[in-house]
């Protein structure tokens, strides 16, 4: 287990990501955004997919990529019916939970921490947005 400092370092820069995130995201129309949004949760998992690529790992490779179509459903149609999106990464968020518990090898120290922090902040502003996104 992280040292507590430590732990809050990584929720600043996950929180401190996620807001920028979200001033970028804000510049563009709604319809713009949301599927920009959608292309960040199918960005997010193939990074794990990618550190299962630079220390391999046959069971996580499979499960990576199984999450990885999950996640590309979910922002597919995330980008036509809007609550899929907020849903999408609540998933995902869980799933940087499990890395973080199971301390996986593959993933970086860290990394889970600040993901999960990152995919609930935007789910949140994701719900204050779903009227806009629905339109």
């Amino acid at each position: 287990m992280a040292p507590p400092v430590l732990i809050w370092v990584l929720l600043a820069i996950g929180v401190a990501a996620a807001l920028a995130t979200l001033v970028w995201g804000r510049k563009r129309n709604a319809r713009s955004e949301r599927h920009l949004y959608a292309v960040i949760l199918i960005a997010m998992q193939a990074l794990y997919l990618g550190f299962v690529i630079v220390q391999p790992s046959a069971r996580g490779f499979a499960v990576e990529a199984a999450f990885l179509l999950m996640c590309w459903g979910l922002a597919a149609g995330g980008r036509r019916m809007a609550l899929l999106l907020p849903v999408g990464y609540l998933f995902h968020g869980l799933w940087d939970l499990r890395h973080a518990t199971l301390l996986t090898e593959y993933v970086p120290s860290g990394y889970p921490e600040i993901c999960v922090v990152y995919d609930w902040c935007l789910m949140l502003y994701f719900m204050t947005r779903l009227k806009a996104w629905s339109r």
